[in-house]
């Protein structure tokens, strides 16, 4: 059955103006669970006042997110400039990347966005890209797939560098993505294979067998 939203649109309004962190949270959590554009503007605005404050890096990851699933392109500049920026391990920065990404795709198979943040990016920023695959569960054209995956292997020993301080290895969100394309490709198995011989990837909470059965890993 599908969801439906008890709150009205001025309710919503309400929320984002809250003293109360978690109504503000509340509030952007909906407005991007359910596609609400027409609250785009107010939204952003909350999330300007929200940035100011460094310890709300919670509320701020919520409302980016939120932001890149309506696909407010007002939001690009101050996005681009955190990218910029290119934290190595940062939850906010990982949260620009995936609204990035989402705000700036033509369709739901466009991966240009994330092949362009995949370029200069380090950990957060690939991470960032990276999740889309799995979370939005897209199937690139299959020319598209081996240059992502070239463009993956190409970051191979910046992960492992900057992975070493025990942050999240990216490629796990390309693996999730891999469960549900053709894991019958060569290229597909070799990656696959790969990454199981890594010593990280390949003890990671059975990650590679789900991989392998076609189990989706990671989910939004």
């Amino acid at each position: 059955m599908a969801k439906v939203l008890k709150e009205s649109i001025e309710d919503l309004k309400l929320l984002l103006e809250s003293s109360k962190a978690p109504e503000r949270r509340k509030a952007a959590k909906l407005i991007g669970d359910f596609g609400i554009v027409d609250l785009g503007d107010s939204l952003y605005q909350a999330y300007l006042k929200e940035s100011k404050n460094l310890k709300a890096w919670e509320t701020q990851c919520i409302m980016i997110k939120a932001l890149g699933k309506i696909k407010y392109k007002n939001v690009l500049p101050h996005l681009e400039r955190i990218l910029e920026e290119n934290q190595v391990d940062d939850m906010i920065t990982h949260e620009v990347a995936l609204a990035y990404v989402r705000i700036n795709r033509k369709s739901i198979k466009d991966i240009s966005p994330i092949l362009k943040l995949l370029k200069e990016g380090n950990l957060s920023v690939l991470s960032g890209a990276l999740a889309v695959l799995a979370f939005d569960d897209i199937i690139p054209e299959k020319e598209d797939m081996y240059t992502l995956i070239d463009a993956v292997n190409l970051k191979k020993s910046l992960i492992k560098e900057q992975h070493e301080v025990g942050s999240f290895d990216p490629r796990e969100y390309l693996l999730s993505a891999m469960s549900k394309w053709d894991r019958k490709d060569p290229k597909i198995i070799n990656f696959i294979e790969e990454c199981s011989k890594d010593e990280y990837l390949g003890k990671r909470h059975n990650l590679i067998e789900k991989v392998r059965k076609g189990k989706k890993v990671y989910s939004e």
